[in-house]
């Protein structure tokens, strides 16, 4: 697994989930604090974040499918009705803006780090406290394959930035910060950097990306999470339940998951009808989903590869939650990637091309791949 933990990428994970404790309450009174605009919140303070018309009528739309599957005496959910929630879902985020942190429990040691930089061709370089501060926007959260690496879905437009502390080996820190953005034709990617000069380094391309990966994002966590299909790489989760329920198997038994009330599917392989992936919906937040399991057993015993554990998740429109702390890990290794929001998450703020272009300051040296030049900016942009 290959980690983008902060400016630099960096070895691995390991297995651990964050626990959250949730008041379990009545899921039918839940929902009338979705539909009567409530706050319903787990350890989050109450933010009131704008939302679109459109974010309102998908979340009416939630709440009407909940109401009709809950109430009851009713039938229990099918398929196809989780797969309407999740498409609603899917549909009522438009875009995001969200900064956190991201660290590693325990944090790499200096010979960790040295045997990484050592097989990257570096300099013993590492984080100073173990934390890089992120910065994301990104819309057109679907995911989509990048035609420059398949196995990385991104959305059409992004910028993250990444913050950290740097100490190299003679003890010398500096501030560090990596910008990487795609704004739906170009990509770009800062560098501010070095010790004891500055370096400032910019690349202009066509290349939508450098080193960030939405996957090891808050994006990765959450309903916008590519879902694994026998018959294509990445897709919507709700296109799987839709278009390859086949390859789908609902279990409606009720369990606790991270703290979360949850129902799980199981998505099979193609050939030996393994299971490869499960996924864990909250009953008490509208089917968000909350833990996503990789299975590993192609001829062995079965067993998790890598987990992706909610820890809690923020009501950022009426009735409509997003994860905002989680874990990811791989049980075959000794770390675990801890995200944890640091400030509101907003979403369908309208963000334009524009919001996704990095302004070279002065004195930065660009290299353009796409006119094949190289210049220092002079003036400021």
């Amino acid at each position: 697994m290959f980690v983008f933990n902060g400016a630099r990428p960096t070895g691995a994970t390991g297995l651990s989930a964050t626990e959250f404790y949730l008041q379990p309450g009545l899921f039918f009174s839940n929902v009338l604090k979705c539909c009567r605009n409530d706050s319903y919140s787990n350890a989050q303070p109450e933010r009131k974040p704008k939302m679109s018309s459109n974010s309102k009528s998908g979340v009416i739309n939630i709440c009407f499918i909940l109401l009709l599957t809950y109430i009851p005496g009713a039938m229990a959910i099918t398929i196809d009705e989780l797969a309407d929630i999740c498409r609603t879902m899917e549909s009522a985020i438009s875009d995001i803006r969200v900064e956190y942190e991201w660290y590693l429990i325990p944090p790499s040691t200096p010979q960790e780090m040295q045997q990484h930089e050592a097989e990257m061709g570096l300099g013993l370089l590492r984080t100073k406290d173990g934390v890089t501060k992120h910065k994301l926007s990104a819309s057109g959260l679907l995911p989509k394959r990048d035609p420059n690496d398949p196995n990385a879905p991104l959305p059409e437009r992004f910028m993250v930035a990444a913050s950290e502390t740097v100490v190299d080996a003679q003890g010398h820190t500096w501030d560090s910060t990596i910008t990487e953005s795609y704004n739906g034709q170009t990509g770009k990617r800062f560098q501010d950097d070095g010790w004891p000069a500055r370096m400032l380094e910019g690349i202009v391309s066509q290349k939508k990306r450098f080193d960030c990966s939405m996957l090891l994002s808050p994006v990765g966590f959450s309903i916008l999470r590519p879902a694994y299909c026998p018959v294509m790489d990445y897709a919507p989760l709700s296109v799987v339940l839709t278009r390859h329920k086949e390859f789908v198997r609902l279990d409606s038994t009720i369990r606790n998951v991270n703290g979360f009330n949850a129902i799980r599917i199981d998505v099979l392989t193609e050939y030996s009808g393994e299971v490869f992936e499960q996924i864990y919906f909250s009953v008490d937040h509208g089917y968000t989903p909350v833990c996503f399991k990789y299975i590993n057993g192609y001829g062995t015993p079965q067993e998790n590869s890598l987990n992706i554990d909610v820890g809690s998740l923020e009501e950022v429109a009426d009735g409509l939650w997003f994860p905002s702390s989680g874990t990811a890990s791989c049980t075959d290794e000794g770390k675990i990637n801890v995200y944890e929001a640091t400030g509101p998450i907003v979403v369908n703020q309208g963000l334009k091309s524009e919001d996704f272009d990095i302004k070279f300051p002065l004195g930065t040296k660009v290299y353009d791949h796409i006119d094949n030049t190289k210049y220092v900016v002079k003036e400021a942009p």
